[in-house]
């Protein structure tokens, strides 16, 4: 993606451009972690978009566990990323949000509601009323993705969520939603990721389907389906020419290893752990077919945008998947959609997906033609402030 670092930590307030108004993108992520790479490319796509329409913008987020900001100039088509020098993430943002001249829009992932979170939106209401607070969440409803010791933070969560419209003028959101916790909601959705002019997807070279499943390892990837599949077509058949590789890392990483271990896997699923994003194009180049995510009826989603689906598009990779993806729908020739629960998925299906996927390059492409960029679906965001009626703390 080219991120430019700055070496120096130089003052903030002179390099507010005063013809531009400012917009603050605020993410919890870091952008020193590779498994924390697509998170980073979509949230400067959102910078560069809100450059694109006039505005002055950063990017507040980690680098290796320190509060950093990533600043976009008009001379400079990288952002620069300059150290802050709080050590408490919030405390940074508002320190920040002090040394600019002004703050007109407030974008911020949401980080699930605490008291921490209100005193910090709190704060920015009362010291800077001119700031339009928006809040993403990324995923809703979320409840399913709390468990065991995480529901005490999901009970926390939704005690202090019932504040949140006292601060946020809106929520921005790809669920179909007119409101979210008493917040007016505007419906998004993620626009496609970059990729090198020179890209080409090959395939696999040897008689094998190669699979691809990129992406944190969270229960509701549902990866465990497919090896399951995987064991009981190896069990079957006394042989297996599907080879998975698992590039990402995550909460369920070493139960999936473990599986592999028992099931007899080890010659068929490798895992590469975080790839950098030229490693992952790379890896995508010589697949046959990418896994979507296979289990969100496990968070009870009925309909998902996840960002995996959009990428493998852009790899001109096909690719398999569960829940409703209102961007593609099931007669595309390109995506297989497998039912909307724990069974075990079917290498059968598998292979004759493939071999009806494989001239659907032309397909691929032409679809990638109907989705719109981050500067169109931020305008949605930055339009809709302009209807709604600002926040008032209570």
């Amino acid at each position: 993606m080219g991120i430019c670092i700055s070496e120096n930590k130089p003052a903030l307030k002179s390099q507010t451009d005063p013809l531009r108004k400012n917009a603050v993108i605020v993410c919890k992520l870091d952008a020193g972690n590779p498994a924390h790479a697509g998170l980073l490319e979509k949230y400067v796509g959102k910078q560069r978009a809100l450059h694109l329409l006039g505005w002055s913008t950063s990017l507040c987020c980690f680098k290796e566990n320190k509060p950093v900001i990533y600043r976009l100039t008009d001379d400079s088509s990288n952002p620069e990323c300059h150290e802050l020098y709080q050590k408490a993430f919030f405390t940074a943002v508002l320190a920040y949000l002090s040394d600019i001249t002004s703050c007109e829009l407030l974008y911020i992932r949401y980080p699930f509601s605490s008291p921490f979170f209100i005193r910090f939106l709190k704060k920015v209401k009362l010291n800077f009323p001119d700031t339009h607070i928006v809040i993403e969440f990324p995923t809703y409803p979320y409840k399913k993705e709390f468990t065991g010791v995480k529901w005490f933070k999901y009970l926390v969560d939704q005690y202090y969520a019932g504040q949140l419209h006292n601060y946020a003028d809106l929520a921005a959101t790809t669920a179909d939603v007119e409101t979210m916790y008493n917040i007016p909601a505007v419906t998004f959705s993620h626009a496609l990721p970059a990729l090198p002019e020179n890209y080409s997807r090959s395939g696999s070279e040897q008689s094998v389907i190669q699979i691809l499943a990129a992406g944190n390892l969270f229960d509701w990837f549902g990866l465990d389906r497919l090896i399951k599949g995987m064991a009981i077509e190896l069990k079957n058949s006394n042989s297996l020419d599907v080879y998975l590789h698992i590039a990402g890392t995550g909460p369920m990483e070493l139960k999936l290893k473990r599986s592999v271990i028992d099931l007899g896997l080890e010659a068929y699923v490798q895992f590469h752990g975080a790839l950098e994003k030229k490693e992952l194009i790379a890896l995508a180049a010589k697949s046959d077919i990418g896994v979507g995510v296979l289990g969100s009826h496990r968070k009870n989603l009925k309909e998902h945008k996840p960002l995996k689906h959009r990428a493998y598009l852009t790899y001109r990779l096909p690719f398999m998947l569960s829940t409703s993806d209102p961007d593609f729908p099931g007669h595309l020739p390109f995506v297989h959609y497998f039912p909307q629960d724990n069974s075990p998925i079917s290498i059968r299906e598998i292979k004759l997906f493939f071999e009806n996927s494989k001239d659907t390059t032309p397909a691929m492409e032409r679809h990638i033609g109907q989705f719109t960029s981050w500067r169109q679906e931020m305008k949605k965001i930055t339009d809709k402030l302009h209807q709604v009626k600002p926040a008032s703390p209570e």
